[in-house]
């Protein structure tokens, strides 16, 4: 599996690199994929390839945790309808 993942990472890289050089403006790619198909493990290895990442389950989390912004909000709400 790790070897298979190696090889993935090393031809998008070098298709990467080539759309950057004859591209105006930077590259946007999703990764999806089922639970346990290795998309964590492809966003650590683009993390070390230079790669700017945007984790949306990592914000997802940050949004729904004690002290988020989703939670916050709620809690406004609640206090609000609660006082009045």
């Amino acid at each position: 599996m790790q070897s298979c993942l190696t090889t993935l990472l090393f031809l998008m890289s070098i298709k990467l690199a080539s759309l950057s050089l004859s591209s105006s403006g930077p590259i946007q790619l999703g990764l999806t994929g089922s639970i346990g198909m290795g998309k964590s493990t492809i966003t650590k290895q683009f993390r070390k390839l230079g790669f700017n990442v945007f984790d949306a389950d990592a914000m997802v989390h940050k949004l729904y945790s004690n002290g988020g912004e989703v939670i916050m909000n709620r809690d406004l709400r609640l206090k609000s309808y609660i006082e009045s």
